[in-house]
């Protein structure tokens, strides 16, 4: 019989929606993605908020959807994920947690939606080459700042080490398509995509990228023995010789001296091995429950020898951060997601002979959580949007193939949890604007924030200073706009003196401290306010207590050790100075107040009636440690 109903508008508008709005609700997240850092509260809050709407529609979605699930995996996986979230309740600090906890539900959203929305294996291979091409322009980004702006071929990412995770992830996704192909050809497209990932990931001379790639060449062997042609394993061979050659040859034969250095691995990372040894002692303070997840750049520099470690903001150890940041109980659910998953991958392997196509498929799944999951001993994989995306896809992937084969899979229908629609959509509702609410305030306080600096820059101060405590209005729980108004309102005390101004600045420290002890600019900040505009000799305690408790959240701050060493001077307090700027050493990524700590150390010296020859030879032997 010939169907001659006609659609009307709302079906046709709710079936286009269907087949492409899933799509481009990934290519617009994953492209947004790989731009956010944290360096940018505003695309942080707009990803936050594309997040969220693209999961919460799904699910609205999938009201009458029978969803096919793997009960125990999805609930490993969600609740992980819900952990790591939850940790904002007992972090140390709220908003850093909170705002990291969206970089992290990329994870859980990802699995979701792949979970809900039941790709058809069509649409997963368009879902696939649509993060292909994305990341192979990026790939290309970071080829052009090698060759031309000989610069590290980092793309858009903080380093180097991550943008060759993503090609390892990209470059896994495209053997999952070019392996199923029946029969096998190596067409130039895949050719020269693969040429152009491999290429990346060489001239990234990332050891942890390279070692971990090979491993999962050596588990994909393994897996897939006599499963795809041999003319196929060549190829590829070959393919992986020809791009290491060529990025040989543009980085004029440092690729070699890369892989040599496998065979002394322990001075290479010498720098890691020391940030490991100072951070465990963080574990001692946050045995259980962790400091919470994304926290771990504030509560570092309490324990890292000044003398031996930089200051750095991950551990570049996925595995040791997130037992610092989420406790042991955290670090335990994680390996119970990996025990899950292996256990699920060895029902898959024992139908391998009835399923050829979901085993091979699913083993490249399975490896590519696998080489992440190595690559992340020696970075951050685990902290980058994008990343996480592209693992929970991955993951609810693999799930659908595990289903695949089994007879009688579990069921589970909305509707019989709630089986009034419109209480379904409310409660849906109301969670995604109570979720949503947050990063959507916080991308509003980047704006406004932003509008006050150009205010500034224009020379209207106090517009810009209305902007910036507009800002801290909106986002209360974040301190870097308590703390951006403080330091605006201290330099306008130091033009011309106002009580008002100088209880206003106060109050905007305080603000800092109370979302955030750790921040150790917002104790500097309101020492240097009490000691120029609170002369009264009963602060001076009070100024001394805001010094050494920054010191014991930072131990070697050189703005803060500079301006409580003044201050000891100020109290002829010459010996406690003097072994104040001894016996701490500082390093780059507080560059800024490294001038007025060795100014301050030069000027203690003199008082002290140091020769200049002696100032000298200590002044030399301080940068060079440094």
């Amino acid at each position: 019989m010939v169907d001659t109903r006609v659609d009307t508008p709302s079906h046709l508008f709710y079936r286009i929606w269907q087949q492409r709005y899933p799509l481009s609700g990934l290519g617009i997240l994953f492209a947004l993605s790989l731009f956010t850092t944290g360096e940018s509260l505003l695309r942080l809050g707009v990803a936050g908020v594309i997040v969220i709407v693209w999961l919460f529609s799904h699910l609205l979605a999938a009201y009458r959807r029978p969803l096919v699930i793997d009960p125990l995996l999805a609930s490993t996986t969600l609740i992980f994920c819900l952990w790591l979230i939850l940790s904002i309740f007992w972090s140390v600090s709220f908003s850093t947690t909170f705002v990291n906890s969206f970089w992290l539900s990329t994870l859980g959203a990802g699995f979701m939606v792949i979970t809900l929305y039941r790709p058809s294996a069509q649409q997963w291979r368009d879902h696939l080459s649509l993060v292909i091409a994305i990341t192979v322009i990026s790939s290309l980004y970071a080829c052009y700042q090698f060759i031309w702006l000989e610069a590290e071929p980092r793309s858009v990412f903080l380093n180097q080490n991550n943008h060759a995770a993503l090609t390892n992830i990209a470059l896994l996704f495209l053997l999952s398509i070019a392996l199923l192909q029946r029969p096998w050809r190596l067409t130039p497209i895949i050719a020269t995509t693969i040429t152009i990932l491999l290429f990346t990931m060489f001239i990234s001379q990332s050891r942890g990228a390279m070692l971990s790639l090979a491993i999962s060449a050596v588990a994909l062997t393994f897996l897939l023995w006599r499963r795809v042609p041999l003319r196929a394993a060549i190829q590829l061979l070959l393919l992986t010789l020809f791009a290491y050659l060529l990025s040989e040859l543009a980085a004029g034969g440092e690729i070699a001296t890369t892989v040599k250095s496998f065979g002394n691995s322990f001075n290479e990372g010498k720098v890691r091995f020391d940030i490991w040894h100072d951070a465990l002692q963080l574990w001692h303070q946050f045995p259980l429950l962790g400091s919470g997840f994304g926290s771990f750049w504030l509560t570092f520099p309490s324990v890292r020898n000044p003398e031996t470690t930089d200051y750095f903001f991950y551990a570049h150890n996925d595995y040791l951060q997130l037992l610092l940041e989420v406790g042991t109980i955290g670090l335990l659910l994680l390996f119970l997601l990996y025990a899950v998953i292996a256990h699920r991958y060895l029902l898959l392997f024992r139908v391998r002979d009835s399923h050829p196509n979901q085993y091979i498929e699913g083993s490249l799944m399975i490896v590519t959580l696998g080489c992440i999951a190595i690559h992340s001993f020696f970075t951050f994989n685990f902290y980058l949007m994008s990343i996480l995306l592209l693992l929970g896809m991955a993951l609810a992937r693999f799930q659908q193939l595990l289903l695949q084969c089994q007879q009688t899979p579990t069921t589970l229908r909305l509707a019989t949890l709630f089986p009034r629609r419109p209480a379904f959509v409310a409660i849906t509702v109301a969670v995604a604007l109570l979720l949503g609410h947050y990063p959507l305030a916080l991308g509003v306080s980047d704006l406004t924030k932003s509008r006050g600096i150009r205010a500034i820059q224009q020379g209207d101060l106090k517009q810009g200073y209305r902007d910036f405590s507009l800002a801290s209005r909106i986002s209360p729980g974040v301190d870097v706009f308590h703390l951006l108004q403080g330091n605006f309102g201290l330099d306008i005390l130091r033009r011309k003196r106002s009580e008002e101004f100088v209880q206003r600045t106060t109050n905007s420290y305080r603000s800092c401290l109370e979302v955030n002890r750790y921040r150790v600019e917002c104790a500097l900040g309101m020492a240097q306010l009490f000691r120029k505009f609170v002369p009264e000799i009963e602060m001076s305690d009070e100024i001394e207590a805001l010094y050494r408790d920054a010191l014991s959240k930072n131990r070697g701050h050189p703005l803060v050790l500079a301006h409580f060493a003044q201050l000891l001077i100020e109290q002829r307090r010459i010996k406690e100075a003097y072994a104040l700027l001894n016996g701490t050493e500082n390093y780059q990524m507080h560059g800024k107040g490294y001038p007025l700590y060795l100014q301050t150390y030069i000027s203690l010296l003199e008082t002290m009636g140091v020769p200049r020859e002696e100032i000298i030879r200590k002044l030399k032997l301080k940068i060079a440690k440094s």
